[in-house]
């Protein structure tokens, strides 16, 4: 499942896996959170 966390360290890692995973661009609508995939 998907974890909504907040990771502006490691923004561009979840961006990466966000999108890799699930084949959208989610970031553009919400620049800070990031779901991190577990």
């Amino acid at each position: 499942k998907y974890i909504f966390v907040y990771c502006v360290q490691h923004l561009h890692v979840h961006y990466k896996y966000w999108v890799s995973l699930n084949k959208q661009t989610y970031f553009t609508s919400h620049p800070y959170p990031i779901y991190d995939y577990k």
